[in-house]
């Protein structure tokens, strides 16, 4: 089986401002980690660390250094509630996410812009301090919201200037790891043409062994993670070292990482093998190295006969190293099928002139691959369907898909399209001109899927009531859910929406309090179909 993407790499000269300043802890709490900094997510990089709260909400959240709040975030899915705050003597910005609630002045001025907009969902950035805080004061309470699976905090550090994320280890040097990583697994690939890969060995079959591979050029990627103090989740690694006949040939170190770069996870990692926390150990020909602009591509390159000694070292923040090393030699009796690849570093353009095309930007894609597709049969409700690439492939620019509309076909505009990959479902709208659907910027391969909405979202007849909030259900299961409305007595009321739950939780204001009332939910979903329901509820 064939497996195509890229490796990990590059960051300029890292700026990691106020290194040996010591900052707070951001949670009033027992300290103990979930997930660590760069971990490989299946779609992401982590780019924080996540503080467990034993399956609780509602935990204190402090600032961790003297600052102001320069950002409230209320959203559904991502980081939930989030709130951002500036540290300007010490040039970095702490960011606390998937919180339950603020403290109560910042809830209150949210309560006021929210009604005052109308508007469910909030990204405000401030040009001037407003809430001014100081290390170690309450800013609000950990929860569960957005795309969390789980109560926990989730806490990052960026650089205040550049907003690249910073590995925030570097400023709590308090936290205790004893224990080494764990290199369980060395893989290798076949880098001509484009990257295959061939097998993987356990790291005991490999140590102090010669492997002879039918390739002249060769990609060493690692499976490897890491275990720390005080905790019973397991962790990414910190840093990787690859060297050939004792030069080092390879490198990267999870200091700081841009958010443009989130794309590359797929080209780092190698999620299609079924193999956990998979590293690569070389980059292609349009992606580079994310954490070292010096590295080289990290390929190994054997003529029959040579026998060249390979070192692998894994390390974990603290410094605690796990290693392998064996002689590698070559067959040379591989080549790669060069016929049909496209050139990475121009922009693509895939077309069946009739019923789709795809433009692919000058270096969206990690590799030159030979792009393959096919076009699948459709089922009920589907107008058009293919599979390009695969999933597994990196998307490192969005690309654009056109599906061209046929003469005969009615209510385009409950078109909507739909990837699948990760284990994920993700849908996209489209622009409708010259004949054409148009979806500008998909960030999947694989399966795509154009297909008809023309299912108004259900609403479920039963409410949860909880101390001051009442919780209603619905969900739609086509284009995902849009806009969202309730009306008490004909006023408008804000609802927050919890998308991975299928919940609108209103918080009940005090003017509402102990009457009861006549309800209004509106909700529409992506493609304009809308739902109601008129409800009397004694809060």
């Amino acid at each position: 089986m064939r497996f195509k993407y890229f490796l990990l790499a590059l960051v300029l000269a890292v700026e990691l401002p106020s290194l040996g300043q010591n900052l707070g802890m951001p949670l009033d709490y027992l300290i103990s980690l979930s997930g660590n900094y760069a971990a490989l997510r299946k779609n992401h990089f982590h780019m924080g660390l996540d503080f467990r709260t034993d399956n609780k909400e509602n935990l204190r959240i402090l600032s961790v250094e003297d600052g102001y709040v320069s950002r409230v975030v209320v959203s559904p899915n991502g980081y939930g509630k989030a709130i951002y705050v500036h540290h300007p003597q010490i040039g970095l910005t702490s960011i606390y996410a998937h919180l339950n609630a603020f403290r109560p002045d910042i809830e209150a001025w949210l309560d006021q812009v929210q009604y005052a907009l109308k508007r469910n969902t909030i990204d405000t950035s401030f040009t001037r301090p407003r809430f001014d805080v100081r290390k170690g004061e309450h800013l609000a309470f950990s929860g569960n919201t957005g795309s969390s699976e789980g109560p926990h905090l989730h806490f990052e550090i960026r650089n205040l200037r550049t907003e690249k994320t910073i590995n925030p280890l570097h400023y709590y040097t308090q936290i205790e790891d004893t224990i080494q990583p764990l290199l369980s697994k060395i893989l290798f690939y076949h880098y001509e043409g484009e990257s295959i890969f061939i097998h993987s060995f356990p790291k005991e079959d490999v140590h102090k062994q010669t492997l002879e591979i039918n390739s002249g050029s060769v990609g060493i990627g690692i499976s490897a993670m890491d275990k720390m103090n005080n905790t019973p989740n397991t962790f990414g690694i910190y840093a990787f070292r690859l060297y050939e006949d004792n030069k080092l040939i390879y490198q990267f170190k999870l200091d700081s990482l841009d958010f443009r770069w989130q794309s590359h996870i797929k080209a780092t990692s190698d999620y299609g093998l079924g193999i956990s926390d998979v590293y690569k150990g070389f980059f292609e020909n349009c992606s580079f190295n994310l954490t070292d602009s010096n590295s080289k591509n990290g390929i190994i390159y054997l003529n029959k006969g040579d026998n060249k000694y390979i070192r692998l070292e894994v390390y974990d923040f603290k410094g605690n190293m796990s290693s392998v090393d064996f002689n590698l030699t070559t067959t040379a009796d591989f080549f790669a099928d060069k016929s049909r690849q496209i050139n990475c570093q121009q922009e693509q353009i895939l077309t069946d002139q009739k019923s789709f095309q795809i433009m692919i930007p000058s270096k969206g894609l990690a590799e030159n691959y030979t792009i393959e597709y096919t076009l699948e049969k459709l089922a009920t409700n589907e107008v058009f369907k293919m599979t390009v690439l695969d999933s597994s492939v990196a998307a490192l620019k969005p690309y654009q898909l056109s599906y061209f509309i046929p003469k005969d076909q009615v209510d385009a505009t409950k078109l909507y399209l739909e990837t699948r990959g990760d284990n994920r479902l993700k849908t996209y709208t489209g622009i409708i001109q010259d004949n054409a659907l148009t979806f500008p910027k998909v960030k999947n391969y694989g399966l795509l899927i154009v297909k008809y909405d023309k299912k108004s979202p259900i609403i479920s007849p039963e409410l949860i009531r909880k101390t001051n909030k009442v919780i209603f259900s619905a969900k739609d299961e086509e284009s995902g859910i849009g806009e969202y409305q309730l009306y008490i007595e004909g006023l408008w009321r804000k609802l927050y929406y919890d998308e991975k739950n299928n919940q609108f939780v209103y918080s009940i204001i005090s003017s509402d309090k102990g009457k009861k009332v006549k309800a209004l939910l509106e909700i529409a979903d992506q493609v304009g179909n809308k739902n109601s329901k008129t409800m009397e509820i004694l809060f």
